[in-house]
């Protein structure tokens, strides 16, 4: 009962500081590297370039990347891996802005992630973990748990997948 306490800690901590707005973001028109877009266009691609991200996986630890710069283009998969403690997970969350990510910049096809609103960022990315998770609801909600698309499309997305 402690151990599920002290792990469920930090996310009602974060739940409760974004629910009151902390790092929440604009919506409308966003601007990176002189290019403009609205939020319902993007992302178009999805080239992210990073640079000079540096984060720590939470307030009093250690910085687990320390000036990462790179490009990934898009239509590229790409693998998170390394040891314990590398960074994986800080990667990640920084995507996602789950970590402050203060003084580096993250662009998502000419789109600062910090100007976006949570709720946009959020529903406009995805990952693939190596763990499944499944919702303790109906396949059809953990196929397309926003209703954006019609039982015809998820059957054949399903066919594609060879499920």
């Amino acid at each position: 009962m402690t151990r599920e306490r002290s792990v469920s800690a930090p996310s009602t901590q974060r739940t409760a500081r974004y629910g009151a707005g902390a790092g929440s973001g604009a919506g409308g028109l966003h601007v990176c590297n002189n290019k403009v877009g609205k939020v319902g266009d993007w992302p178009s691609e999805g080239r992210i370039v990073i640079s000079n991200l540096r984060c720590r996986p939470r307030e009093g630890l250690p910085l687990v990347l320390r000036g990462i710069s790179c490009t990934i283009e898009a239509g590229t998969t790409v693998g998170v891996v390394g040891r314990t403690g590398a960074g994986k997970s800080s990667f990640v969350k920084a995507l996602f802005r789950l970590v402050d990510i203060p003084a580096a910049s993250i662009c998502i096809d000419g789109v600062d992630v910090t100007s976006i609103g949570l709720h946009a960022l959020r529903k406009s990315l995805s990952v693939i973990t190596q763990t499944p998770v499944l919702f303790s609801a109906s396949v059809r909600f953990n196929i397309d748990p926003f209703s954006k698309f019609t039982d015809e499309q998820v059957w054949q997305a399903l066919g594609q997948a060879q499920m």
